[in-house]
């Protein structure tokens, strides 16, 4: 815990003023909507909240050089996160695509690089915020220390995180239900005038599911805090009536007592949990408001049962009928759904009518089984290593069997265990498991510890954890649902009472005070010989470290943007074709790691209009997909979809010029291997058997599915 200083070095207020900062920036993030760009729900969430870790990590470096209590406790939940980017590395490596796997897609933003700025950001969490949400009883008595120096634990603490991540979800609640009941009161910024209205809320996140996740962590995270000041006010009304006491007796005034003010604090909670909970309602999530939220609440509701040292007859009696109001409404909503009453609210109710058709006829969950069986078959095929993290579009289309009930295309398994195991390998989902089962049993240990004085807390934090486990069974990372998974481990690591390697030796490997001791001799070792003062090399070379960071994240950050940016542009000209295949090119060339979906789409707007160009633009764009198509051989060399995309592209190509029939098959055979039962490669699959008037099995059976699935 922070405690008061007789005096601060002004280095580190500056340090940490920056720090959190940016901090907040990343906090901020789910409210950009960057509608210059392609993908405006992602692309400028993702870019905002890597510059602000990048800036923050920079001056922690130098805060954590400095000031040594400002470095990571040693955890076992730390070391279990380094063991999952590392198996995550080894991976991409044995995967179909590293490139993929390091920096994902534009359209999604993840991959081993984002993932290491999220556990770089809880890093930097865990070391800096040290108090926890509970109020310090020193903070009843207004203290004078030596030069007035302030307890800076007040600002560096839990509470005041979580409110922050509070107010941007009610900012962001708030405009949702402007926007959804079409008021058009307080949100006019041209920003948000992008959204569209929709029957579920969207906000600024860009699907009503990633709202709910979103929703769905703060609702349980803030009622953390609004319970637990309930306690805290009873403990601390004791310890004024104490200090009063003390008071008196040292002649101080009663003006020297400082509350804190429980009612604007809980004011604002409870503005805040009812309208998160109103838009989690409004989306309609399945996952989060049937799975998420009851798993969330049964935990708390079991803890308070259990563990609650406040608990009495009564708030035991609560807890035991609301676990079995939650458990008669599960089995009303599996067995009541075809009853007349459920029939009547499913008519003037979306959201239970979203319930009542929860069956195997329903086309999005028969897309989730689907999906599901190609990524377990996945797993069978890379049962170690994967496909590599972001490859589940390959993994997925090589192991998908045709079903015409079923045919939307998944570049994302829908089911974060599934997800991680046709990766990433039973390694990964090993990893990953490892991870979750020491948050819980971190938080679990805390909370049955009746003698916490956070232990209310602690309890909903363990609901929050088994929410959004839960729901992320249905669902994927985003940069906005990520953030708070990484809010998460970091209040977990600091509820955890931390790890240290008792065994001598291992330790001194490890430890950061054994690279201080070696430090401290190199430093006394040059002194004697008066070489050099290793004290200002080294804060030296971390300055100058800090500063190529900043400068390297920066210049990345903007050619991705400014990548995103060119392809609008190019979507946005008129059929100019030397103009639009050099705002292609400047897309490509401004970020290639990412330029393969930039590629994609400009295949499929050339395919359109192959057709009707004239001779010179035909030979324009033709040089530029012959270019753009052998890059993306080798940076992608499975990826199934674009070879689909281009081998249309070809087959248009054909019609004009004879040339291309072997660029034509090129691309055919290497889709029509990889993913041959997709029902994209079996349209051209088909196409190709009609135009040959081929007559073998393979395509008689081709265009019967085809010919029957039209029918």
């Amino acid at each position: 815990m922070v405690t008061i200083k007789e005096e601060y070095n002004p280095l580190e207020y500056i340090l940490l003023g920056l720090i959190f900062l940016f901090i907040i920036a990343c906090l901020l993030t789910p409210l950009v909507l960057s509608s210059s760009t392609f993908f405006p729900f992602i692309v400028g969430k993702a870019v905002v909240s890597r510059i602000s870790i990048e800036l923050a990590f920079a001056f922690w470096l130098i805060l954590a050089y400095k000031f040594p209590q400002y470095r990571p406790k040693h955890s076992l939940i730390i070391y279990a996160f380094i063991i999952w980017i590392f198996i995550t590395v080894i991976t991409a490596i044995t995967g179909v695509s590293i490139q993929r796997s390091l920096w994902s897609s534009i359209e999604r933003m993840q991959g081993i690089i984002d993932l290491i700025h999220w556990f770089i950001f809880v890093l930097i969490l865990v070391s800096i915020f040290k108090t926890g949400t509970n109020y310090k009883e020193n903070w009843i008595i207004s203290k004078k220390p030596l030069n007035n120096v302030q307890d800076i634990s007040k600002i560096f603490n839990w509470r005041i995180l979580i409110s922050i991540n509070a107010a941007v979800s009610l900012f962001m609640a708030l405009m949702s239900i402007d926007l959804y009941y079409s008021l058009d009161k307080f949100f006019t910024y041209q920003s948000f005038n992008y959204l569209d209205e929709s029957r579920r809320i969207i906000g600024t996140l860009g699907n009503p599911t990633f709202v709910g996740a979103y929703m769905l962590v703060n609702i349980f995270l803030v009622a953390g805090l609004f319970f637990q000041s309930i306690v805290d006010q009873k403990y601390l009304e004791k310890n004024i009536q104490l200090n009063l006491s003390r008071l008196s007796k040292t002649k101080r005034k009663n003006k020297d007592i400082v509350r804190p003010n429980f009612l604007l604090l809980r004011s604002f909670w409870i503005i805040s949990l009812i309208f998160n909970f109103w838009v989690l309602i409004l989306t309609e999530t399945r996952g989060a408001i049937f799975v998420g939220l009851p798993v969330g609440i049964t935990i708390i509701l079991i803890g308070t049962f259990l563990w609650h040292k406040h608990r009495g007859t009564i708030l035991i009696n609560i807890s035991k009928i609301l676990l079995f109001l939650i458990v008669i409404l599960a089995i009303a909503l599996i067995f009541a759904r075809d009853s007349e009453a459920f029939n009547y609210l499913a008519k003037s109710n979306d959201l239970i009518n979203r319930v009542k058709n929860v069956n195997l006829d329903d086309p999005s969950i028969k897309g989730r089984i689907s999906s599901h069986a190609a990524g377990f078959r996945a797993v069978l095929d890379r049962p170690i290593f994967g496909y590599g993290p972001e490859n589940y579009i390959v993994a997925w289309g090589q192991n998908y069997t045709f079903d015409r009930e079923s045919y939307e295309v998944y570049d994302q398994a829908h089911n974060k265990i599934l997800e991680e195991m046709s990766t990433k390998g039973v390694l990964g989902l090993l990893s990953y498991t490892v991870l979750w089962v020491l948050m819980f049993l971190a938080v679990y240990n805390k909370t049955k510890n009746k003698e916490n004085r956070e232990q209310l807390f602690n309890l909903f934090l363990l609901g929050a954890l088994g929410s959004y486990f839960a729901q992320n069974i249905f669902l994927f990372d985003t940069p906005s649902t990520v953030l708070q998974f990484s809010l998460l481990v970091a209040l977990v690591i600091y509820v955890d009472d931390g790890f240290t390697i008792r065994n001598g030796d291992f330790k001194k490997l490890f430890s950061i005070k054994y690279i201080d001791v070696l430090i401290a001799k190199l430093k006394l070792k040059s002194n004697k010989l008066g070489i050099i003062n290793l004290d200002r090399m080294f804060m030296l070379l971390t300055c100058l470290f800090c500063v190529l960071i900043i400068i390297v994240g920066i210049w990345i950050n903007s050619k991705i943007y400014f990548s995103t940016k060119l392809l609008l542009d190019a979507h946005s000209i008129e059929p100019k074709w030397e103009e639009k295949i050099s705002k292609y090119e400047d897309s490509i060339n401004m970020f290639p790691p990412l330029a393969n979906y930039p590629r994609k789409f400009s295949f499929h707007q050339i395919e359109k209009n192959l057709i009707n160009m004239s001779q010179t633009d035909f030979n324009l764009v033709m040089n530029y997909v012959d270019r753009e198509a052998n890059k993306l051989l080798q940076s992608e060399p499975m990826n199934w979809a674009i070879f689909g995309d281009l081998t249309r592209l070809y087959r248009e190509a054909l019609r004009v010029d004879l040339r291309y029939e072997k660029n034509y098959y090129q691309f055919y055979n290497l889709s029509s291997d990889i993913a041959p039962s997709t029902l994209k490669i079996k349209y051209i699959m088909y196409i190709e058997c009609k135009n040959s008037n081929s007559s073998t099995d393979s395509c008689k059976n081709i265009v019967k599915e085809i010919e029957s699935f039209n029918n």
